[in-house]
């Protein structure tokens, strides 16, 4: 590693976490789908654990991008291919998989229903089968012979 990087090198390392930056915002949207998909109440846990992942995974980067430097122009650099991937490209796709996830919902809702119905019929078919065990027995009593 040298002492005073060519602008080049500087260059090709900003891009490359502009890029990374960009990465992790899809893993935030992935993240999201994943959330809506559970209805998990606790956003603020789901956050704290991506923000605490994104900062282990820029911290390996700049270790294998820079050689551990902490450079504030490469901590810029991933927030802006973040908000590039928020605001630009990640919108069309979280449309998309709202849309998603709401007709999963549905279809979800749908077969939870007709479950519900077969489990409603066969608790009624068993409350009308309960006392024929018994009847047989008094029957069995009433029949049976003394010996």
């Amino acid at each position: 590693m040298e002492y005073l990087q060519s602008i080049r090198a500087q260059t090709a390392a900003f891009l490359g976490t502009v890029g990374f930056g960009f990465l992790l915002g899809a893993a935030y949207d992935l993240l999201r789908f994943v959330r809506l998909l559970t209805r998990s109440r606790r956003i603020a846990v789901w956050d704290v654990g991506f923000g605490a992942f994104a900062g282990a995974a820029l911290f390996l980067f700049s270790l294998t991008c820079c050689g551990g430097k902490v450079r504030v122009h490469l901590l810029a650099a991933a927030c802006a291919g973040f908000a590039v991937w928020y605001f630009f490209a990640g919108v069309p796709l979280r449309a998309a998989s709202d849309g998603a996830v709401r007709a999963l919902h549905r279809a979800a809702a749908c077969v939870r229903r007709a479950f519900s119905r077969v489990e409603k019929y066969a608790e009624r078919l068993r409350e009308r089968l309960r006392p024929i065990p018994e009847k047989v027995k008094k029957s069995c009593k009433k029949n049976r012979k003394p010996s």
